[in-house]
Order: C-alpha cells, then structure tokens, then sequence
C-alpha cells in the first residue's frame, strides 16, 4: 500500500487557476457594466480637468491658440489612458511591481503638464493619489497621497491667487481622490464577490465530482471482484462436472449483478444507506468463498448513523483489499468501542509488497477522508511476514458527518521493521 494524500489536494494541484496568468499574477476578468462605471468617471474627470485648463488660460487677454488646445488635448488622452490602465490593474489586484512604469508614466503625466498648461492641469494629481492608495501598500499609499496633498497646496499658495484658493484646491484634491478610490474599490470588491461566487460553485462541482468517484469505487469495487470470484468458481465446477453447483453459482452472479445495479442507482440518487454489520457479513462470506478463514467480532455498541455509515464503507473497501490485492488464508475483523471511540481492525497476511511507484490508492483515499470528516484517524502497516494491519478510530460524538475535515496524508514509517502509514487529521 503506497502513501495516499488528499482526493482534493491532487485535483487542486492538476487544476489550472482560471484567475491566473502564466506568470501566477491575477487577472482581471471585469464585467462590461461595471467596466464601463470606471470609464464613465475617468472620462468625467479628463473632460472636467480639460475644460477648466481651457477657461482659465482662455481667460487672458491674448486667449489661447490652437497649439495649447492640442497639447491639452494630447495630455488629456494620454494622461486618461494611463490612469484607466492602472484602474483596471486595481480591479485585477496586481501588484505596484508589476505596474511600476505605468504608474512613473502617470505621475509624469500628472504634473509635468502643468508647466505649460497651467496650475488647473494639478487636478490629475487626485487621479494619481487614487491609483496609489490602490497599488501600493496602505501605509505607503497613504504616506505618498499625503505627500502629493501637501505638494498641491503648496502650489496653490505660491501662485498669484486668491487666498482662499489653497484651501479649496486642498479640498478638491481630498474629495476627487476619495472618489475615484472608493468607486474603484466597490468596483474591485463587487468583481471579487462575483469571482468568489464562481469558485465556490466550481468547489462544489468538484467536490461531487470526487465523491462520485469515491463511491463508485468503494461501492462497486467489491461487487465486481466478487462477480469475477464467482465466475471463476462456476468455471471449475463446469470443468468437474458439477453441474449443480455451477447453477448455485451462476443464481449468485446473478443476485450480485443485480444488487450492483440497485447500489448503482441508490448512488446516482444520492442516498446510499449502509451499515456496519451488513457489510462485515457480506464481505466475509465473499472471502469465505474464496477460501479465506474470516473472523468477525464486533461490539453490540449501538452507532450513531453518521459513525456506523462511515464504518461500514471503511471496511467493505478493506475487505474488498483483502480479496484484490492479498494472497490471504485468513482475515480477522474486530470492531470495538471503549470511552465512546470505534475502533475498527482489519488484519490480514499474505499482503503483497506495493508496486515500484505505484501511486495514490483510491480506495485508502476515500477511507481516509471519511475517517477524517468525523474526526477519527487511520493507520496502515504492513510487516516484512506480510501482515497487513488497517486500524481505523471514530469518535462516537466527533464532527457531524458532512462537516469539513481536515486534509492528511498517509505518511510511511519504518516501526520494528515494518512499514506503517498513517493518517494525520
């Protein structure tokens, strides 16, 4: 038997991130409505900041040329784009690394205009302290959004305006950053809620999927190697003669087919009931058939239904292991519960030694995650005489089954010269 981990883990692990770039960095997917939100209000912005660039310096005598309003219009363009692109990187959450040119760029744009352009261009500095408080650290947003605050007041200080003018530009700066952080913000926090939704839907496609295939191994696996035992025996007996018991066997194929058919469509329905002392009586009897001395003993302990279902799936999948994967003479089950624990043991000899690099069983992963969803442990161990020992404990008043468990592995460990796996919840 070979280290097993987690079900979920693997098919985590295989699974591609649709939110994630080759480069592992998060991609935006935005929604073209709210897409278009952010757009709307840069758009806003750029054709504001244009027109008060326009009328203050159209407030002269000489007015103003054609040269400046192609300027204007040229660093409007430019100055909105760049800010739009790093918008999105905020929506995308992406790293002020990864937009560190792009983000030069604006702070360029945003004030090496004003040279030419006049102290109005100053406005696309809310635009920048937005974009930082967005991309960069908290304290570090913060600390240089003060910063370009106190640079933009200064400006209007040292100007030929009115005296109130400072103040109020202080006051357009505060009020024009806040609004441009927050709208991108609720933008980012309503696509991220939207994302999560989706992932979790996909988690929960998943999940199904996973106990689908659980269930239809542990559920099947024992009916289909019982089908080939019993064929098998109905071959010697045709082989001898025996024509009587060939039709025994045969009425026995039969039932199991049918049986398999009905756990089929139990499964597909979603409700599959087993218990304990059923299956430890049916799988004995398939070893029994098959020429392994089986003993059971099991405490009369009442189960509770969720302890008692997980049980039973634990061992119909080790005593179908015993008949697919051993060449076993006996078998021992013993089921015992002391201070409100099961415990449940299978042991068996003639294990055969794993396969070189066979990988993960199936079946040890589904006993180990329903052992784990109800707060017990598992372990294996299998000595060089090839006994082969599963050791399974449930708490009588652990989790409520469904409840989620904790990811383990069956980890190997060399004890007395035996090799023991065991699952750690």
């Amino acid at each position: 038997m070979t280290p097993v981990t987690s079900g979920e883990g693997l098919a985590a692990e295989s699974r591609p991130d649709p939110h994630r770039g080759p480069d592992g960095a998060a991609v935006a997917h935005v929604p073209g409505g709210l897409a278009r939100v952010v757009e709307a209000l840069i758009v806003a912005i750029s054709l504001g900041v244009l027109v008060a660039v326009l009328r203050s310096e159209g407030s002269g005598e000489d007015g103003h040329g054609s040269a400046f309003v192609a300027v204007a219009l040229v660093c409007t363009v430019a100055v909105a784009a760049v800010t739009l692109l790093n918008a999105r990187a905020m929506l995308g959450q992406r790293t002020w690394l990864a937009q560190g040119p792009r983000l030069a760029l604006q702070a360029v744009l945003a004030y090496l205009p004003a040279v030419v352009l006049g102290l109005e261009w100053l406005s696309w500095a809310a635009g920048l302290a937005a974009v930082l408080l967005g991309l960069l650290p908290r304290k570090v947003g913060v600390a240089l959004a003060g910063a370009l605050l106190v640079v933009q007041v200064t400006a209007y200080g040292l100007s030929d305006h009115r005296i109130l003018d400072p103040a109020y530009a202080g006051f357009s700066f505060v009020a024009s950053t806040l609004l441009l952080y927050g709208v991108i913000r609720s933008v980012a926090v309503t696509v991220e809620l939207a994302r999560a939704r989706a992932e979790l839907a996909r988690v929960e496609v998943l999940q199904e999927r996973l106990r689908m295939s659980r269930d239809l191994h542990d559920l099947l696996g024992r009916s289909v190697a019982a089908i080939s035992l019993k064929t098998e025996l109905a071959l010697r007996y045709r082989r001898r003669g025996a024509d009587d018991r060939v039709q025994a066997e045969l009425e026995q194929v039969l039932a199991l087919s049918h049986q398999a058919g009905a756990d089929l469509r139990a499964l597909v329905s979603g409700y599959r009931a087993l218990s304990l002392a059923t299956e430890l009586g049916q799988g004995c009897t398939i070893l029994r058939d098959a020429g392994v001395r089986c003993e059971e003993e099991l405490s009369q302990h009442p189960l509770p239904t969720a302890v008692d279902q997980a049980a039973a799936w634990v061992a119909r999948e080790s005593l179908t292991n015993v008949l697919k994967h051993s060449d076993a003479t006996y078998c021992r089950v013993r089921g015992d519960v002391q201070d409100d624990v099961l415990t449940l043991e299978v042991v068996n000899d003639g294990a055969r030694p794993p396969a070189e690099g066979a990988g993960a069983g199936t079946g040890l992963v589904g006993v180990l995650e329903r052992v784990e969803t109800l707060g017990g442990s598992a372990s294996a161990t299998r000595s060089q005489d090839g006994t082969f020992t599963l050791r399974v404990t449930v708490p009588l008043t652990g989790r409520a089954a469904g409840s989620a468990g904790t990811s383990g592995a069956w980890r190997p460990r060399r004890v007395g010269g035996s090799e023991e796996r065991r699952s750690t919840a």
